[in-house]
């Protein structure tokens, strides 16, 4: 993955990566420019709720999930961007704007 970053870099481009909290810490590592936007839920309780509707998870499954889910959480503040997925449409419109607004500066 390294070497298509690099290469759409030296080329003038903007990317765009859907990553784990490990994979975004280590992309920041690596590319201290790069913009973290950490989309997160507007509480665990809702999460839990969420996956439960869902029902696409075995309870273990869904326990290692929401395990993970607050693991990652405590990494929030690592990220240059927080946005609260209260609303899916909401949401995504506001990670367009920070990613429009990122690409202004």
């Amino acid at each position: 993955m390294r070497s298509y970053v690099e290469k759409n870099l030296n080329e003038g481009k903007s990317i765009v990566l859907e990553v784990d909290v490990k994979g975004a810490l280590n992309i920041k590592k690596n590319f201290p420019d790069a913009v973290l936007i950490f989309i997160l839920p507007p509480s665990i309780e809702e999460l839990k709720k969420r996956l439960k509707n869902r029902k696409t998870e075995t309870e273990e499954d869904f326990n290692k999930r929401i395990e993970r889910a607050q693991m990652e959480l405590s990494f929030k503040d690592k990220f240059d961007y927080n946005v609260v997925n209260e609303n899916l449409e909401d949401a995504k419109k506001e990670v367009f704007e920070i990613i429009e607004n990122e690409l202004k500066e």
